[in-house]
């Protein structure tokens, strides 16, 4: 039941963020720029957020951390 509501709530963010478009009369390539970057970055923050646990286990926190921050070890 979890990942069936984890999917609507995908499905009406999706529809949700493609009413905006309808919305704003005068596009700029400025506001497609931003709306790129912005789901870029949220892209990247939960695959970080998803390694970041077994970074712990395998290397303790602080090296989780470092390599987090640093790239690599």
């Amino acid at each position: 039941m979890t990942g069936l509501l984890l999917s609507f709530l995908a499905g009406i963010s999706t529809t949700i963020g493609s009413l905006i478009v309808f919305c704003i009369k005068d596009f700029k390539k400025c506001y497609l720029a931003f709306s790129l970057a912005f789901s870029t970055g949220v892209m990247i923050m939960i695959s970080f957020i998803e390694l970041l646990p077994a970074g712990i286990t395998a290397v303790g926190y602080a090296g989780a951390l470092l390599v987090f921050s640093m790239g690599q070890p």
